[in-house]
């Protein structure tokens, strides 16, 4: 009997891998139906441009390029050097780092519930995933590092061994070195390891490894302090704080593909419904729910909840379901709502009707290629949004990367800027292409009355309608009916401009 366990264990492994292997490679080649969005195409330009040792000494020395550790900017750095910056190769490393994540969140099953294979299969089929785990951006990175944190905390527990507390350890430095909110994931956790009532020996060893672990992260803290002392003494109203909660629990289930206010998204509210049901009657797993809920609340407190910080509690959310699925007694009914939750998710994926967010639709490869057929040598282009300086890179062949976000820079003939920066280069510009997207900002509004007494409209062009555009104009000023327009002008001759 023990030796038939021992090689249904294995077969389950050998099996496990076998899922995720098919799974990240159909995850990468579906990678290219998502664009290059804001916050990943600024990381890429930056972590192409800068070596490391900039990026390192930009970050200790408190002049950060971005609200996040620099880990993963440095494996980036290193991987774009490696693969020569091929634009098909950017994401690969994100889709593996997810696979890895979602092999942790297995084993962490195993341990619990002896559940690995089922653990693996929640995470393929969570639909967030899709739009969290191939960008070549830190989320994916800091999916594994909470799995991995987890997995090391888990096993610890169960062995005692100093050697999976230095797994954990070690997990636990490759979160909170890629995003901050890392710390909050590490802090629940040692509140649920002295909540637990420890043996005496187990608390030594923690005491040991802790202070390791903080001496190691002392270098986060005042970056840490600073931007959190900023985000918490912003002024929000209750009502925002209140609709951020709801939406933001929404999407981490079912994701930002189906927007809560269309009528599919009914099914996942009863998908939802069903879970919760079950949740209160099944109490083994709830502690990891109780977990997640603790960052959750900590980080809306401090209004660190948007759509790029969604990932990092898909690992605890999926580990739960997991936990869930294998203690219910009604477990027919958890896979209702589970299929309602996720088959929802899946379906605004496939179809693209009722997304919540356009950021992962916005074309902006193909924005790039008609504003680069509109202008020529000596033009200028003017766009706020990194997407465009790095589908400009690329589709020009240029070897040095943008200085974005510098004001001002020439590439393939033409000059890039950035609207506050527009008189500096204006004067000698005879063609203008003016890409705006989302919202025009008010250097805009200043740019346009100069184009309109200076220049001629050439032509047009206009990309993605936004259905939620009349309700965004009842609450937020400068807003655009489309996600993004291209304006091509000429300058008036003397003839033409009296």
């Amino acid at each position: 009997m023990e030796h038939r366990a021992i090689e249904f264990r294995r077969s389950s492994r050998w099996l496990a891998v076998l899922v995720l292997t098919v799974y990240g490679a159909l995850l990468f080649a579906a990678s290219d139906r998502l664009t290059i969005f804001e916050d990943e195409a600024f990381i890429i330009i930056m972590a192409g441009r800068n070596a490391p040792s900039q990026t390192i000494d930009g970050f200790f020395h408190g002049n950060v390029l971005h609200e996040h550790p620099p880990l993963y900017d440095l494996f980036l750095s290193v991987w774009l050097s490696l693969t020569d910056a091929k634009q098909e190769l950017l994401r690969l490393p994100s889709v593996v780092f997810y696979c890895l994540a979602v092999w942790f969140i297995g084993a962490s099953a195993q341990i619990l519930w002896g559940r690995r294979l089922l653990g693996i299969l929640l995470g393929v089929a969570w639909p967030a995933a899709y739009f969290l785990g191939p960008p070549a951006h830190w989320s994916a990175f800091a999916m594994l590092g909470i799995a991995g944190m987890t997995y090391g905390y888990l096993r610890w527990r169960h062995s005692q061994r100093t050697g999976d507390l230095l797994v954990f350890s070690c997990f636990t430095l490759v979160l909170c070195y890629t995003n901050y909110l890392g710390l909050a994931f590490v802090g629940v956790l040692g509140l649920h390891f002295l909540l637990s009532r420890p043996p005496a020996a187990a608390i030594r060893q923690a005491a040991g490894v802790a202070l390791l672990t903080l001496l190691a992260l002392l270098p986060l803290l005042q970056v840490f302090l600073r931007i959190l002392v900023g985000r918490a003494s912003a002024p929000r109203s209750l009502t925002r704080v209140a609709a951020e909660g709801v939406y933001y629990a929404w999407a981490i289930p079912v994701s930002e593909a189906l927007a809560p206010w269309h009528a599919p998204a009914l099914l996942a509210l009863v998908g939802l419904g069903l879970l919760a049901w079950l949740a209160v009657r099944t109490r083994e797993p709830l502690w990891i729910l109780g977990l997640l809920a603790s960052v959750y609340a900590a980080a809306l407190s401090v209004g660190a909840l948007n759509g790029r910080y969604l990932g990092l509690y898909g690992p605890w959310m999926l580990l739960y379901l997991t936990g869930l699925l294998a203690h219910t007694h009604r477990r027919r009914t958890a896979l209702v709502g589970l299929l309602l939750v996720f088959g929802s998710g899946w379906l605004g994926v496939i179809t693209q009707k009722w997304p919540a967010t356009l950021r992962y639709q916005e074309p902006w490869q193909e924005v790039t290629a008609a504003a680069l057929d509109l202008s020529g040598p000596g033009s200028l282009i003017l766009c706020n949004h990194p997407s465009v300086y790095l589908y400009a890179y690329y589709q020009l062949g240029e070897k040095d990367w943008p200085n974005y976000p510098l004001p001002w820079f020439p590439r393939g003939g033409r000059i890039f800027a950035q609207a506050p920066e527009w008189r500096e280069v204006v004067k000698d510009a005879e063609r203008i292409v003016h890409v705006r997207s989302v919202a025009v900002k008010d250097g805009e509004r200043e740019f346009e009355a100069y184009l309109a007494e200076h220049y001629r409209l050439l032509e047009s062009q206009r990309f993605l309608e936004d259905d939620a555009a009349p309700l965004k104009q009842r609450f937020l000023t400068n807003q655009l009916n489309v996600r993004i327009e291209i304006r091509a002008y000429e300058r008036l001759t003397e003839s033409g401009a009296s």
